[in-house]
């Protein structure tokens, strides 16, 4: 084999490593990608949440201090 050719297959392997390298980088990046949309919708999932529970703690006060004006209405 002569040296032309040895140098060809040699950066040949070299660009077949950077191709395989970039393309496992490319899924990854897309992986990464859908985790953190998906951290995301975690989150607003969860501050929804958050805000539902607050409104509910909120309206059960409300009912719990009617009902306590009309056992107090009711005694007197």
């Amino acid at each position: 084999m002569n040296t032309i050719t040895s140098i060809f297959l040699f950066l040949s392997g070299i660009a077949a490593g950077i191709c395989l390298f970039a393309f496992k980088y490319v899924s990854l990046s897309k992986d990464n990608a859908a985790k953190e949309q998906k951290i995301q919708n975690l989150t607003e999932n969860i501050e929804n949440q958050t805000r539902l529970g607050s409104n509910l703690k909120s309206e059960f006060e409300n009912i719990a201090s009617k009902v306590l004006e009309e056992k107090t209405a009711k005694i007197t």
